[in-house]
């Protein structure tokens, strides 16, 4: 059985969710990328695909595309997008549920 560990994590607080949640960077060509973020500061690809920010002419590995990912993670923090640990996987959780349900069921 796999063991998961608690990790950090950046969670949006519940209004801003839809706004923070994209889809995994690699499914975005760079042009897709830069218009799926236009208009949405909070989207995490801002943070993702931090090359969206430069001309095509930037390469995506380049130092300053580094920082500007860097410069994205600390202005989320400026919108209360909060960073939690996760103390329990979603296995744990379920796992506690069945083991209540049947508790439940052996008291009835």
């Amino acid at each position: 059985m796999a063991v998961v560990k608690p990790f950090s994590c950046y969670r949006p607080n519940g209004a801003a969710a839809g706004q923070v949640a994209a889809l995994p960077y690699d499914v975005y060509s760079r042009a897709e990328a830069r218009e799926a973020v236009k208009g949405n500061p909070l989207s995490f690809l801002n943070i993702d695909r931090p090359d969206v920010h430069f001309p095509d002419s930037v390469p995506s590995q380049d130092d300053r595309v580094y920082d500007k990912a860097k410069e994205l993670a600390i202005k989320h923090n400026e919108y209360n997008i909060e960073r939690q640990t996760i103390e329990k996987s979603i296995f744990d959780e379920a796992t506690e549920k069945i083991e209540k349900n049947e508790k439940d069921k052996a008291c009835i």
